[in-house]
């Protein structure tokens, strides 16, 4: 299955720096944050730079999925469960909120970010004065391998996955030392996938992605335009396949274009279309597809009047490393194995370590 570029981060950058503060007031660092997301933006509307190849579809690697019975992941479910602890991070940027927690020793699976998903139910944290701690919607998720104890001179395996899932607080002036409280969590595992065959003749028309509705905007250059009509079950996960006339998977090239280096005087790295996701609000999506010579102080305005509605439609771009023709494939996951488990907050001078 590929890896999103989901904007794991850059959801959380979108969400943590859009406020109603005029440009004037806004700190250093937000202006810097800013400017970060407008090239990020800015480069995923220019015309993409292609390196491409095609490759038989691995349907394992394509297609993760876990492949445990309903009695195994319950053991899964038990060990995150009892071994998971929630602490507050002060960072440059803001206060963050993170989920550690361990899997199973038996467990070792690859590419869990493809395969598993965590989102907040509910929030219950509090500061010192009894006010309630909130969260921004947006989140990101990272699984990696324990570091190994060694005991008595000799290498103990430890537990060989641990996931972090963070989000990023607001109003930290609110957050101190004796915040208390308790979050709900859902981790939730692949079991299998539903695939939609599409062509362009499809713009316009909406489809179903579990409970939620979802229409076809657009198809240019590399990239497919979702609009997320509603979302119950905040699927993110979609993926585009883009194909050739044999069934062969379009992937970037490793080896760069000698021709594309020469355009680079500096010699710097060239950024290749690849396979991506984000998702944005569709003001954002149209004021950077409709004028490529937008600047920051547009899109920073754009950002202020979408804060101050508050509400606002989402569209999704998906990418693929080469350009899409005629045929392609939309396909999302089916969550099979989920469980929804409360964490408490502990003190954070003194935090819970993994085991």
């Amino acid at each position: 299955m590929k890896r999103q570029i989901t904007f794991l981060t850059f959801q959380i950058i979108l969400a943590m720096t859009l406020n109603a503060q005029s440009i004037d007031r806004v700190s250093k660092d937000s202006i810097e944050m800013h400017k970060h997301i407008f090239r990020i933006l800015k480069s995923k509307f220019d015309k993409p730079i292609y390196n491409y190849t095609y490759e038989s579809i691995d349907n394992q690697k394509e297609f993760g999925k876990i492949e445990l019975s309903q009695s195994e992941m319950k053991s899964v479910f038990d060990t995150l469960e009892t071994n998971s602890f929630i602490r507050i991070d002060k960072t440059k940027y803001g206060v963050n909120l993170n989920l550690l927690a361990r899997f199973p020793n038996s467990f070792n699976y690859k590419n869990l970010g493809s395969i598993a998903k965590i989102k907040v139910i509910n929030n219950k944290l509090y500061n010192r004065l009894d006010h309630k701690l909130e969260l921004y919607e947006s989140s990101s998720t990272d699984f990696s391998k324990m570091k190994s104890k060694i005991t008595n001179g000799k290498i103990v395996p430890n537990n060989p996955m641990r996931v972090e899932f963070q989000k990023r607080m607001k109003d930290t002036t609110n957050i101190d030392s004796l915040s208390y409280g308790s979050v709900e969590y859902e981790i939730s595992f692949v079991s299998g996938y539903k695939i939609i065959n599409m062509t362009r003749s499809d713009i316009s028309k909406s489809f179903k992605i579990n409970d939620d509705s979802v229409k076809l905007i657009d198809v240019f250059d590399n990239k497919v335009v979702l609009e997320q009509i509603d979302h119950h079950t905040y699927c993110v996960n979609k993926q585009l396949l883009n194909t050739d006339s044999i069934g062969r998977k379009a992937i970037i090239k490793h080896k760069p274009i000698e021709s594309d280096l020469e355009k680079k005087t500096d010699k710097e790295s060239i950024d290749y279309a690849g396979e991506s996701s984000l998702t944005l609000p569709k003001e954002t999506y149209l004021l950077f597809k409709n004028n490529p010579d937008v600047t920051l102080d547009e899109y920073i305005s754009n950002e202020k009047t979408i804060e101050k509605n508050k509400k606002h439609i989402r569209y999704i771009l998906l990418a693929s490393p080469a350009p899409i023709n005629s045929n392609f494939t939309i396909y999302f996951p089916i969550y099979g194995f989920s469980r929804v488990f409360t964490v408490k907050l502990k003190d954070k001078t003194t935090p819970k370590k993994l085991k």
